[in-house]
């Protein structure tokens, strides 16, 4: 699977982007994104993020689904250990 982030819906460039070998099982997955190609802090710069998920050789799924965080999630970056 190639998955992929966008600051518009439909259309641009990619901000990031990767492939994953992924085992689905009865049309349900599981991936870790950025775990291949780290995802660069300039991507959430953008006001609104779309994920796009491509399915080996298949067309992009569409629509694009929006990314969206909760308040403290945000911040997630800054938490100290």
């Amino acid at each position: 699977m190639t998955f992929a982030l966008y600051d518009v819906a439909t259309g641009g460039m990619s901000l990031w982007c990767e492939t994953q070998a992924v085992n689905v099982t009865c049309g349900v997955f599981d991936a870790l994104l950025g775990s291949v190609a780290p995802i660069p802090a300039t991507a959430f710069g953008s006001t609104n993020l779309y994920l796009g998920v491509k399915v080996g050789s298949d067309s992009k799924m569409m629509p694009r689904r929006r990314v969206v965080s909760v308040e403290y999630a945000y911040k997630a970056e800054d938490a100290s250990t």
